[in-house]
């Protein structure tokens, strides 16, 4: 290891003039075993110099040699390593004793399934990013359509959630890069039919995901362990052993919002109840429910994802957000319930936005707004003051902010705001008086 270690450009020189053969790599990867970590280092990474420029047979020995290491022997050094043979091998087209020439490839993707614990958990996001990075290089186009087939399998098991969504991910944005939309068909997707089964498989995925129970350690700050019981259950580990269940929660919104960006489909109402129930009334907390509503209002208000979510705009204000728990109404709940209020009366015709120069703010145009009634008990009824006050401040905006047109019966309506607001009043009163 010493003389490795001193002699680190003779060796490259002679990898570079294919003076390295099996025997002499087989030596090189010998040093390192059971040496200090800071040998080790030094010889994986002259190993992962060296892989540039060998020979298919001695590529093939250093993937032998690795194969047989454990996850919880593997350091950084080790990951590169693999990467460079990953790619190296693929770009030569096979090593004799191989099945094909992807065994880094294939290696790589074990390596970020549930049942492989690293001994440092960053390691498998890094060998995810590795492998994802491999997968994109030209010489691995022929398997993308396998590997996404690989991702939709675990999707289905409900195993390996997180990677394959993130690899999935990459393969609809590689995919999508010069169509600009990803079209399912002709083969290019193994696993699925068509966007709409994926979209439903994903929707499944996340109920099962909300429905059933973590058996998990509780993470903490600094990446230990703490005892079951009162704690945070949005930091429950899953079956990875590396992502929280808000972890896994955030990685199937992504790819949804991917999904619906990329793919061309549209949300049923089926669909949208699915993801109403799933995603703001199952959570055990307010945190996932949150989540939830941030993610209903991204998809109306992003422009590549509103399309998917146009059908069912109005179905989702009128009989899932206006029906919901009024008194109960988060800020972000609240938020997404505001949005989708000035959305559904815009697209009636009811509703304008301006954001240009002076003309910056909204203009009402009818007095029959989608969702008054509910803004009203938001303002009276909503247990969170934050809330009240926001819904407050809509309501009067929504007064002060009359086209020209309405005009006529401003005072007609001032009257009825005013009435309004001594009955709500006075409503508070009696209760008052009877609580007491």
């Amino acid at each position: 290891s010493e003389v490795i270690k001193r002699c680190h450009r003779v060796l490259l020189f002679l990898s570079s003039q294919q003076g390295i053969g099996e025997r002499e790599a087989e030596m090189i990867w010998g040093a390192s075993l059971g040496k200090h970590e800071s040998v080790q280092k030094i010889v994986h990474e002259l190993l992962c110099d060296m892989a540039r420029s060998q020979s298919l047979e001695v590529l093939g020995v250093l993937m032998r040699l690795m194969e047989p290491l454990k996850p919880s022997e593997y350091t950084l050094q080790h990951l590169d390593l693999l990467r460079a043979l990953a790619f190296h091998l693929s770009d030569g087209g096979g090593v004799e004793g191989f099945e094909q020439q992807y065994a880094g490839l294939e290696l790589q993707w074990k390596l970020v399934q549930d049942d492989v614990r690293f001994s440092v958990p960053e390691l498998h996001s890094i060998c995810l990013k590795y492998f994802c990075e491999t997968l994109e290089t030209p010489e691995c186009r022929e398997v993308r359509s396998s590997y996404f087939g690989y991702c939709v399998k675990n999707l289905r098991l409900h195993r390996s959630v997180p990677p394959s969504l993130v690899v999935m991910t990459r393969l609809l944005q590689a995919t999508a890069a010069k169509r600009k939309r990803c079209e399912f068909g002709q083969g290019m997707f193994e696993g699925v039919h068509d966007q709409h089964e994926l979209l439903d498989l994903v929707i499944a995925d996340l109920v099962h995901l909300q429905t059933t129970p973590f058996d998990g350690p509780i993470a903490t700050p600094r990446g230990g362990e703490a005892p079951r019981g009162d704690t945070n259950p949005d930091l429950e580990v899953g079956a990875d052993g590396v992502y929280t269940r808000l972890a896994h929660l955030d990685h199937r919104l992504n790819f949804l919002k991917t999904l619906l960006e990329l793919a061309k489909t549209e949300v049923s109402t089926g669909q949208v109840d699915t993801l109403w129930d799933t995603l703001t009334r199952l959570p055990a907390t307010e945190q996932q429910r949150n989540r939830g509503f941030a993610w209903f209002e991204m998809s109306l208000q992003g422009a590549s994802t509103r399309e998917a979510m146009m059908p069912v705009a109005e179905h989702l204000f009128t009989n899932l957000l206006c029906k919901g728990d009024i008194a109960g109404q988060s800020e972000q709940g609240f938020t997404l319930f505001r949005f989708s209020m000035k959305f559904v009366n815009w697209r009636k015709g009811a509703f304008h936005e301006s954001n240009e120069g002076d003309k910056q703010g909204f203009v009402v145009k009818s007095f029959e707004l989608i969702g008054t009634p509910e803004l009203w008990e938001i303002a009276v009824g909503a247990a969170n003051d934050a809330v009240a006050t926001e819904a407050c401040i809509f309501l009067n905006e929504l007064h002060q902010s009359l086209s020209e047109a309405l005009h006529h019966r401003v005072a007609e309506k001032r009257e009825e705001f005013i009435a309004n607001c001594m009955r709500y009043m006075l409503q508070a009163a009696e209760g008052f008086a009877g609580e007491g």
